[in-house]
């Protein structure tokens, strides 16, 4: 009886070690072994786990393998603490074929970033330590870390100049006194850099939306030791077409810029401060303030 409790108690634990998210340095790859799926990689986890299953039983819903064609997706996948007594995280830039296993991935102790595929080999993510760019081969494994730094939110990359377009914040539009709590006010740019980390090319947005007192007290939307006012969170960079496309979440609005001329081509939303702003229309033909809001 004890012998088979004390073999129940090992197989257990060796299946419990096999299901759990290898660890090890910051930077380190996952081992990726065919066996693996997406489930398995926070079974250590049980919140997370319970998610993955819910997000698994989703997807299998309506994905038809059948009709399925070749390819690989790339996610981020976040590992947060389940005790409020800390802020530590894992992040894992995981490769997952059309049926959801795991090819292969990237293990970092940190908050990883933006994350991209820029073609069939190679992915972008931030470096946790850093903060600055990172070129993955998902097939090689090699690397090469760059100085770029990587601003917030969203990112892009030209692979022909190799440089990349981020949001950055800058406080540049002085401060705001809040009933006697004066804070600096913080907008957002658009900013091109090379490895190297040289600045390419820069969009100022406070040119385009100056800090307007009056729209800031009827959104407020954020007052933690600094006036957040654009918090942009969506950048497209359209090659074709040689053009920016950022989306402003606090003013409800999209803006695009020329790359060539630097200017502020239109804004479209709800706020459109000095920029020439798009008429909307509703699928009735009205014309409408706005046709979104960003939440």
């Amino acid at each position: 009886m004890k012998l088979a409790k004390l073999l129940g108690f090992i197989v257990v634990t060796v299946c419990i070690a096999s299901l759990a998210v290898p660890s090890g340095q910051n930077g380190s790859f996952l081992a990726a072994n065919a066996d693996w799926n997406w489930h398995q990689l926070s079974a250590d986890v049980p919140n997370n786990a319970t998610h993955l299953s819910f997000l698994g039983e989703a997807i299998n819903a309506t994905h038809d393998t059948a009709e399925a064609f070749d390819g690989l997706n790339l996610l981020e996948l976040q590992v947060l603490p389940t005790s409020e007594s800390t802020n530590d995280r894992e992040d894992y830039a995981v490769i997952l074929d059309m049926d959801g296993n795991v090819i292969n991935g990237f293990y970092q102790d940190d908050r990883s970033g933006a994350l991209q595929m820029i073609n069939s080999t190679t992915a972008f993510f931030v470096d946790a330590d850093s903060g600055n760019f990172t070129l993955w081969n998902i097939y090689t494994n090699e690397t090469e870390y760059t100085m770029a730094p990587s601003g917030h939110h969203d990112a892009e990359y030209n692979p022909v100049t190799e440089t990349f377009m981020v949001i950055e914040s800058v406080r540049d539009q002085g401060d705001y006194n809040w009933s006697g709590d004066v804070q600096p006010i913080k907008s957002d740019d658009i900013v091109e850099y090379d490895k190297d980390g040289n600045e390419i090319w820069r969009w100022e947005g406070r040119l385009t939306l100056p800090f307007e007192e009056e729209e800031w007290l009827l959104r407020n939307e954020s007052r933690r030791g600094e006036i957040d006012w654009m918090h942009s969170n969506g950048l497209y960079w359209d090659l074709e077409e040689n053009a920016m496309y950022l989306s402003v979440r606090h003013l409800d609005c999209v803006v695009k810029v020329d790359y060539v001329t630097g200017e502020t081509v239109w804004v479209a939303g709800r706020y459109t401060g000095e920029g020439p702003a798009l008429t909307m229309y509703n699928l009735e033909g009205e014309e409408v303030d706005t046709l979104y809001y960003h939440t």
